[in-house]
């Protein structure tokens, strides 16, 4: 559920309210890959690449197959170098 919510939350442009929910979803699921993509596109949203290099490349490591993490994390490094 904090994960759909966390999804609302980015669609709405509200990135602050999507990582909260994110980070509580995280806590309470750390091997859920979507936790992370979730943290991910907030952090993206809110501008902090660094932070969001770091939480997606945990969540490549969990779900390798997922090529939506794979190409925002490759994102995020590019507007990393920034």
């Amino acid at each position: 559920m904090l994960a759909s919510r966390s999804r609302c939350w980015l669609q709405l442009g509200d990135g602050q309210k999507a990582l909260e929910d994110a980070t509580r979803c995280k806590r309470r699921c750390p091997e859920w890959a979507e936790a992370r993509l979730r943290r991910g596109q907030a952090l993206m949203l809110l501008k902090d690449y660094e932070k969001a290099c770091e939480e997606l490349s945990g969540g490549v490591e969990l779900d390798p197959e997922n090529d939506e993490m794979d190409k925002l994390f490759w994102e995020a490094m590019e507007l990393k170098k920034k």
